[in-house]
């Protein structure tokens, strides 16, 4: 059975192949990971959050791993490869928000 670690990368690597770009822990914070990016079209978690998860296999019970999109994504789409990968999703109301994952 794979890690939770490894089935939000597995999603991420899938968004990749329909044009996403994609940061996995590559940087300290939203902020700096945004930063990054050339376009809007993005999928990231940032260091903070997969040191939650370095220690675990799992997410623990009752918490959520945020995931941060940008406003040019669709949604739906992006949840579609996190619901693929047997999360719990938590959609955003806005892009200001990231999405959870249980």
């Amino acid at each position: 059975m794979l890690s939770d670690l490894a089935r939000i990368n597995a999603a991420m690597d899938e968004l990749a192949t329909k044009g996403y770009e994609i940061s996995k822990a590559d940087w300290c914070c939203s902020t700096c990971t945004v930063a990054v990016f050339d376009t809007n079209k993005f999928v990231y978690y940032h260091e903070q959050d997969a040191e939650r998860l370095n220690n675990s296999e799992r997410i623990p019970r009752g918490e959520i791993f945020y995931v941060g999109w940008g406003e040019d994504g669709d949604l739906d789409e992006i949840c579609t490869e996190f619901e693929k990968q047997e999360f719990r999703v938590v959609k955003p109301e806005s892009t200001a928000k990231r999405i959870g994952l249980q």
